[in-house]
């Protein structure tokens, strides 16, 4: 017996550069935050650095503690629970949550490798920052 080969949906252009932009300004922002403190970095600051405007910083995230911190996801919760109704079927709620959990841990580490470096680095940066 074969088990199915899952492949990943493919991603647009468009997406991708949505992507890479959202990852070059929370990149800026944790540079810039880890260098000069939080208080003494703006969100004209961390645009800069990305070579975006300032608008195009605030269709990404709504501050910059967003941008360093996450949290600009409203349906996050939302969309947690709906994972743990559907991607563990059969698993006891407990099972299934930490499943979910440790998946959603995952996707972070792999967000934070992708900006550069060790991602505990960057927790370590955002624990000062915060």
């Amino acid at each position: 017996m074969t088990t199915p080969v899952v492949t990943a949906p493919v991603v647009s252009l468009r997406e991708r550069k949505k992507l890479a932009t959202r990852r070059l300004l929370r990149g800026a922002a944790l540079h810039l935050v880890a260098e000069y403190g939080m208080a003494n970095v703006t969100v004209e600051d961390i645009a800069a650095a990305a070579d975006v405007s300032p608008r195009t910083f605030f269709n990404y995230f709504p501050s910059k503690e967003a941008a360093l911190f996450g949290g600009n996801d409203p349906d996050r919760a939302s969309v947690l629970r709906d994972r743990v109704a559907h991607e563990a079927p059969g698993e006891p709620a407990l099972a299934a949550l930490r499943i979910v959990l440790a998946q959603d841990a995952q996707d972070m580490a792999d967000e934070l490798r992708s900006l550069g470096g060790d991602p505990a680095d960057w927790l370590k940066r955002m624990k000062i920052a915060r």
